[in-house]
C-alpha cells in the first residue's frame, strides 16, 4: 500500500496538504492484467514503453490511478473502493497533481507502479495465469482472492 502525500491548491484558493491511499491486492492485479490483453506486468510495462504513446500511456495512468485509490476503514480491516470514494478523489487538484507527475516524471511513474502492488506479485499473477490458462478473468480473480485469503478450499480450476 502507498501512502502518498500530495500539496494542492484547493477550488477556494486554499493550500491543502492530504495524505491519500493507493493499493491493488493480487485479486486486483490479476483482473486489470486479464482486462489489458497483456497478462503479465512485464508485457504491460513493455507495451507502454513501445507505445510512448502520450494517449496511451495517460489512459493507462488514470485506469491505476483510479483502480488503486481508496480509503482504509478505521479498524484497518478494509480498504474502501466504491465509485462515490474514487470519484470523490478523481475531482480533486490532489488528482491533478498526482496524475501529471506520473505522467511527466518516469522515475515517479516507477515508483508508483511499484508501491501500489504487493512485492513479488508479478511472479505471482503469472503463475496463476499459466496454471489457469483458459479461466475467464472472473474465475482467476476468484482463484487469486481465494489464495490471498490463504484459503484453500477457495476456488480453483484444473490446469488446463
Amino acid at each position: 500500500m502507498l501512502k502518498k502525500t500530495i500539496t494542492f491548491t484547493d477550488y477556494n484558493g486554499q493550500t491543502r496538504t492530504e495524505d491519500h491511499y493507493f493499493n491493488l491486492n493480487k485479486a486486483e492485479v490479476i483482473e486489470w492484467l486479464t482486462t489489458t490483453g497483456d497478462y503479465t506486468i512485464d508485457e504491460v510495462l513493455t507495451q507502454m514503453s513501445k507505445k510512448m504513446n502520450a494517449r496511451g500511456i495517460m489512459e493507462t495512468f488514470r485506469d491505476l490511478i483510479y483502480r488503486a485509490y481508496g480509503e482504509k476503514s478505521l479498524d484497518g480491516r478494509r480498504f474502501i473502493k466504491t465509485p462515490e470514494v474514487k470519484a470523490n478523489f478523481m475531482e480533486t487538484e490532489a488528482y491533478s497533481v498526482l496524475f501529471t507527475e506520473l505522467v511527466t516524471d518516469a522515475k515517479a511513474a516507477a515508483d508508483f507502479f511499484n508501491s501500489i502492488i504487493p512485492p513479488d506479485l508479478g511472479k505471482e499473477v503469472e503463475k496463476i495465469m499459466n496454471a489457469h490458462p483458459n479461466a475467464t478473468p472472473e474465475e482467476l480473480r476468484q482463484i487469486a482472492a481465494g489464495e490471498a485469503a490463504g484459503n484453500s478450499g477457495a476456488p480453483s480450476l484444473p490446469a488446463k
